[in-house]
């Protein structure tokens, strides 16, 4: 069981860091873009395409995230009522 919960919190702490490289760095990253385009008269194909892919992607890891917490927090239950069995038997 404490294998569920280090492999859980694995996947919470990938979730957050492709949250955070879209949220601080390809998100932005893509917004100058279209910024520097529009200034510039530049018409980049695709561009506003991309920008609402990576903003779903978003979302999406975010929905990923909230079930893995909610996993981690029913096996961290479980081991607290096996912890509580336990030293009920003792």
């Amino acid at each position: 069981m404490n294998q569920l919960l280090i492999e859980q919190n694995k996947r919470i702490e990938l979730c957050n860091k492709a949250i955070d490289q879209l949220d601080n760095q390809i998100i932005p990253n893509l917004v100058q873009i279209h910024k520097d385009a529009l200034d510039k008269e530049i018409f980049i194909d695709g561009l506003k395409i991309q920008q609402r892919r990576a903003s779903k992607l978003m979302l999406n890891l975010n929905d990923v995230l909230a079930k893995q917490k909610t996993q981690l927090t029913a096996i961290q239950e479980i081991l607290q009522r096996e912890n509580n069995d336990n030293k009920i038997e003792l």
